[in-house]
């Protein structure tokens, strides 16, 4: 077809190594068929028409390749003379699909057609339809689909607009937040900055819920030591207080490490359950969760966080959920990662410090000092003590694993 300008641009683009790829095939088709677009094939037209019964009759092996194809082909100016069933009826019925790349290729396809005028008002009443099919999808795919309806959500009246469907977004890219991959972490929590701006006073009970359950998140991603994906958090977390009026401590907006600021983290802590009363049980939740993450950072971030939440909740803990701390914390000082074993022992130590000092079951071989009185004569020397009667004798242990790790 003497199609060399798209050739050239598909191998600048790595769109062949994306064809190969059963995962990335759709991208690759999605990416050849804009290429032919943009350069103005004198085939395309050919294609169009041949595309159509493909799609009404084809293969259901090939339908994923058909339909990437046919969706950037939308953007031509032919695409007006087909009857609305094959371009916005074939769109709406791909949201229906069960296929989730089927779903992802039919917003593609929408947010194309959102750009003319007459198709945008039937576009922007599809939605709600386009937003919950993106519920337990994978994150890259998600984040295919966000971009696209970003594109809708410009074309709205923002007083016509129903706070509902932002919020439902919202839910979806929340998740996303801890996906083991960058990319996915840094768009999706983009992407929620994005959203969040789109919300108009006043606050819905549901909104303030949802925006009050992404404190813990941003706080805990930001500190994972990923400068791209810290920024990201800084702007979404920023606009997150703007909409809610909070009035978060400075040093919640810091990337610096919170290794050596444990009042920083206190006072984050403390803010959060004088200002929020009611989310302090998921704050908690979520730390908890945190703390449980394939990533050290996070772990390690996790548990000093839940170190200095904790004793702020002493009015308002549950023996339930205080149980639920001392076996999560006690498993974390068996960590395979050294410095979270290192920083569970601190939290557990910051905890006693506080309060529950005597509900808490001790650690084997540790104990806390008994009251002399009871027990025998004080001695000023520690060293005259026994091991077992020393305080924090599992936090010097775990340095002691750590400092052996380290000569390894």
């Amino acid at each position: 077809m003497g199609c060399s300008y798209e050739a050239t641009f598909l191998e600048d683009q790595g769109g062949w190594e994306l064809l190969e790829q059963a995962e990335n095939h759709h991208r690759g088709v999605s990416l050849l068929a804009r290429a032919m677009v943009h350069y103005s094939c004198q085939e395309l037209c050919r294609i169009l028409y041949l595309l159509i019964p493909l799609l009404e009759r084809g293969d259901e092996k090939h339908k994923i390749t058909a339909t990437a194809f046919y969706v950037e082909l939308l953007q031509m100016e032919q695409v007006r003379r087909i009857p609305e069933e094959y371009s916005l009826g074939r769109m709406v019925e791909g949201l229906n699909h069960q296929d989730p790349i089927m779903k992802v290729l039919s917003i593609r396809g929408l947010a194309i057609l959102a750009r003319r005028t007459e198709k945008n008002a039937k576009v922007q009443a599809l939605l709600p339809s386009m937003v919950k099919g993106l519920k337990s999808m994978d994150g890259l795919l998600v984040v295919e689909a966000a971009h696209n309806l970003k594109t809708i959500f410009k074309g709205q009246d923002r007083k016509l607009t129903d706070s509902s469907v932002y919020v439902e977004m919202l839910q979806i890219l929340l998740p996303h937040f801890s996906d083991s991959r960058e990319n996915v972490r840094s768009s999706c929590i983009n992407l929620y900055g994005k959203v969040v701006q789109k919300l108009r006073s006043p606050c819905t009970p549901a909104m303030e819920e949802q925006l009050i359950s992404t404190l813990v998140p941003l706080l805990l991603i930001m500190q994972e030591g990923n400068a791209k994906v810290s920024q990201k958090c800084i702007k979404t977390l920023f606009r997150c207080s703007c909409i809610m009026a909070w009035e978060l401590p400075k040093r919640a907006y810091s990337r610096k490490s919170w290794d050596n600021q444990p009042q920083t983290v206190a006072k984050i802590c403390k803010y959060l359950v004088t200002t929020h009363q009611d989310s302090t049980f998921t704050f908690l939740s979520q730390s908890l969760e945190y703390a449980k993450n394939s990533r050290a950072s996070l772990r390690k971030y996790s548990v000093m966080f839940i170190g200095s939440l904790v004793p702020c909740m002493e009015s308002i803990m549950t023996e339930d959920r205080l149980n639920e701390v001392k076996a999560a914390l006690e498993n974390l000082r068996h960590d395979p990662e050294a410095s979270v074993c290192i920083y569970a022992a601190q939290a557990q130590d910051h905890i006693l410090a506080s309060c529950w000092r005597n509900s808490w079951p001790l650690p084997h071989g540790d104990s806390w000092v008994c009251d002399p009185a009871t027990t025998h004569r004080w001695s000023p020397s520690c060293e005259n003590l026994p091991t077992s009667h020393q305080q924090r004798s599992w936090i010097m242990q775990a340095l002691g694993s750590w400092k052996m790790s380290l000569k390894q």
